[in-house]
């Protein structure tokens, strides 16, 4: 005959399966929101540093001597590594080798003030997502 020993302590299996399962759970859900908050993270660090190269672009433009043309704005940016996009049709679609894309427009806000409307478009997360930053510079 078999006797059991009612001092005995210890998990049954059963216990010890729904443990596992629950942990399982819990860990699976922490990984998962975890690993959203690292490709956010890198996602918004990849943001910024567009952000920051085309103000940079930008204060480069308001920084050299007053008044730019608009020949003159677009020479600097493509001396830069840009694109240069007639019109604003083909503005947000990312050209190889290049890291940003910018437009140059006459601009006449009112009468007798002249200017060039400039648009620049950076890409970053491989072209996936872009920032743009637009402003007004007077002059030809």
């Amino acid at each position: 005959m078999c006797h059991h020993n009612k001092k005995q302590s210890g998990f049954t299996l059963v216990e010890v399966i729904i443990s596992m399962a629950i942990i399982s759970a819990i860990t699976a859900a922490f990984i998962t929101v975890f690993g959203g908050a690292f490709t956010n993270i890198f996602a918004m660090g990849s943001r910024s540093e567009a952000k920051s190269l085309a103000a940079q672009r930008m204060e480069n433009l308001y920084a050299a001597p007053q008044p730019l043309n608009g020949t003159a704005i677009i020479t600097m940016l493509e001396r830069e590594g840009g694109f240069r996009v007639t019109g604003t049709e083909n503005l947000y679609l990312p050209r190889a080798g290049k890291d940003f894309n910018f437009s140059v427009l006459n601009f006449q806000p009112r009468a007798g003030i002249t200017g060039n409307k400039v648009m620049i478009v950076y890409f970053y997360h491989g072209g996936e997502r872009y920032i743009t930053l637009t402003s007004y510079l007077r002059g030809g």
